[in-house]
């Protein structure tokens, strides 16, 4: 497996996200194979409509530069982890 890079699609005012962030916060600092990104929705609409965004917050998560899975929504920090190991 190579680098992974998680990318976490949010909006400021979107509550869902505001409960994700501070996962993926916690996660970025112990995930040692892959680096974690964010992408403000309502900064960048032209690359989430490239990327076929259409809720926030999504995930995805990508492999040697493939999208190789993602997810929409809150999950804990356990199901992240999980769907980090299994990807």
């Amino acid at each position: 497996k190579g680098q992974k890079v998680l990318v976490d699609v949010w909006a400021s005012w979107c509550g869902p996200c505001k409960r994700l962030t501070p996962v993926l916060e916690e996660l970025a600092g112990e995930v040692k194979d892959t680096e974690f990104y964010e992408l403000d929705a309502d900064a960048n609409g032209e690359t989430c409509a490239e990327l076929g965004i259409r809720s926030i917050p999504t995930v995805l998560l990508y492999s040697n530069g493939i999208l190789v899975d993602h997810f929409s929504g809150f999950q804990s920090k356990e199901k992240i982890q999980e769907w980090l190991k299994n990807n």
